[in-house]
């Protein structure tokens, strides 16, 4: 045997070897087809205990449709099952993105239409939302960059720099906006709000401080592997402040999820997550089975507002926007050129629309805020843009590959697949930091390819 057979020989049996871990680390399609099942199966009673409990805020119906209901979504259930599994088997940053949003998002909607909280049409434009989404996440080719070294600087400063500066600088402002305090109690969030609002601190402000509550738990994730216990305590101290002036349960989320990654998260891949996923079903399904006679506050404070309300804002967003002028972005950048048909806010309208309080600001994200744009064609424009963010999160992430930080990008997705259910794309992209966020895991990235490259020299 030369050494150029050798070589392929070698080069053979490591592929065989790759691709027998990947098979052992996926799921088989009926494993995924009955998963999928089953979570469409215990989303039943969990939203019968869940809906009559805010039915007079959000409008959610109870009028079981029956069988010829399951009839309808049962092709539905099929494309997911198909799709989750591909995305699964191939396990790229792009496709945890839609794993993500297809278990939270998606998938949950299926309930609301079963329900009764959805018209046909809407439905309709639910399913083509995910069939365009995951056709496009196949077709839409992967980018490439080469890794560049940094031989400005030293690289192991990028995090030091960033788990000092942004921390701090949340600190100061709150302190200076709000006082230096601490409160957690989820029951007065709604007065942090009103004294957020009230503050007129500067837009810039408004900007930052959402991105830095997103952020901030990648940071943490980084410091605590890296055991600078100093840096963690201020990034942990920082993001409890800033909690408890803005008053968003998202940024307590973010850091409780932060500190779960760093426990379980070292492993974790799409098989995982979709069988954590199930599990935390079942957990939710357990509850409101247990606790009839109490409040299912794990049920409350996530399935029902991580996937219910969002479902269901959107199809307030469609049902508006189908008899009135779509918005063509004259809210957003494109003000100033096209005019704006109402006198506040578009999340204001659909709040006097849907709930009768025109204070209330309902927000949505993924393709029913798309809808009250530019209607249909947001279908394939946004699939593309949509796909092309997370082509672009996946190559600055890149060089966290092959690292014992492999999972840390996991994390800022999980959190910007969640923002994402909530929130307008380019207000998503801009106004909550997901282009800055991307940027500052570009310079993490880097830094991680910088030390890998010096230990192997």
């Amino acid at each position: 045997m030369n050494g150029h057979t050798g070589k392929r020989y070698i080069l053979s049996v490591n592929n065989r070897r790759a691709e027998a871990q990947k098979t052992k680390d996926s799921l088989s399609w009926g494993w995924i087809a009955v998963i999928v099942i089953g979570i469409f199966g215990m989303l039943h009673p969990i939203y019968e205990v869940i809906g009559p409990l805010y039915a007079s805020m959000y409008q959610f119906k109870m009028n079981y449709i029956g069988t010829s209901s399951s009839l309808v979504v049962l092709p539905y259930l099929v494309l997911i099952s198909i799709f989750l599994y591909r995305q699964q088997k191939r396990a790229t940053l792009s496709d945890y993105f839609i794993i993500v949003l297809t278990l939270c998002y998606f998938l949950p909607g299926a309930i609301m239409y079963v329900y009764g909280n959805w018209s046909n049409s809407y439905y309709i434009y639910h399913f083509l939302s995910y069939l365009f989404f995951v056709v496009t996440n196949e077709l839409f080719p992967n980018f490439t960059s080469k890794p560049t070294p940094n031989t400005r600087r030293n690289s192991k400063s990028a995090v030091p720099f960033f788990s000092i500066v942004i921390p701090l600088s949340v600190i100061l402002i709150t302190l200076y906006y709000n006082g230096l305090r601490i409160n957690l109690q989820l029951g007065e969030v709604y007065d942090m709000r009103r004294e957020w609002s009230s503050s007129r601190m500067p837009n810039f402000f408004n900007y930052y401080l959402p991105f830095a509550a997103r952020i901030t738990p990648i940071l943490l994730l980084i410091t605590l592997k890296q055991r600078r216990i100093w840096l963690s305590s201020l990034l942990i101290f920082s993001q409890l402040v800033s909690f408890s002036f803005g008053g968003m349960k998202y940024t307590l989320f973010a850091l409780i999820l932060g500190v779960l990654f760093h426990f379980f998260g070292k492993n974790i891949n799409a098989k995982k997550v979709i069988i954590y996923y199930s599990i935390f079903v079942v957990l939710c399904f357990g509850e409101c089975l247990i606790l009839s006679d109490q409040l299912p506050m794990l049920t409350i404070y996530t399935l029902r507002r991580m996937s219910f309300i969002p479902n269901q804002i959107g199809y307030y967003f469609f049902a508006f926007t189908q008899g009135h002028d779509y918005l063509y972005y004259s809210e957003s950048f494109l003000r100033g050129l096209l005019h704006y048909p109402y006198s506040y806010p578009f999340p204001h309208v659909i709040g006097e629309y849907a709930f009768g309080l025109p204070d209330m600001g309902a927000n949505t994200g993924l393709f029913a805020e798309g809808f009250s744009q530019i209607g249909w064609l947001s279908l394939p424009i946004y699939s593309v843009l949509y796909v092309v963010s997370f082509r672009i999160y996946e190559v600055c992430a890149r060089g966290f590959q092959k690292t014992e930080m492999a999972y840390v990008p996991l994390l800022g997705l999980l959190l910007y697949a969640f923002t994402l259910q909530d929130g307008a794309f380019f207000s998503v992209l801009l106004t909550q930091g997901f282009a800055l966020s991307v940027l500052v895991l570009y310079l993490l990235s880097h830094t991680q390819m910088d030390q890998l490259r010096h230990k192997r020299h």
